[in-house]
């Protein structure tokens, strides 16, 4: 029988801990590890006290098994959220930029109106 070394320490640690083998064992089927291998280990660390005609649906997740993905994806939906206001800072700097120049624009129009018409007359006129 070739134990799992990552998922003894596991197992031995959080015995260390005061956890049961049981909580230990739980947390490792909800990690995604598979359940012959944390039953191998169990065994190997009570000693082979624990035999496999023990019914397996005890030791069976309510929900099913989550993988490490949907914590990546977590991870990219906070990053997304953070570059999220970055992109709306610039867009907002963007319009600051266009609402001046379209203000100067229009004081530059009041100021040398009746240039502007006298040009406009020239060409069309």
């Amino acid at each position: 029988m070739v134990v799992n070394n990552n998922i003894l320490g596991a197992l031995k640690s959080a015995i260390a801990r005061g956890h049961s083998i049981e909580e230990a064992m739980q947390t490792l089927i909800n990690s995604g590890y598979p359940m012959n291998e944390i039953q191998e280990a169990a065994q190997y660390v009570q000693g082979g006290q624990q035999t496999q005609e023990q019914p397996q649906e005890f030791f069976q997740p309510e929900q099913p098994i989550q993988t490490q993905q949907p914590e990546i994806t977590k991870k990219e939906t906070l990053q997304e959220k953070m570059q999220k206001p970055r992109r709306g800072k610039f867009f907002i700097i963007f319009l600051i930029l266009i609402l001046v120049l379209l203000l100067g624009l229009l004081i530059t129009t009041l100021i040398f109106k009746e240039k502007i018409a006298e040009i406009i007359l020239n060409l069309f006129g």
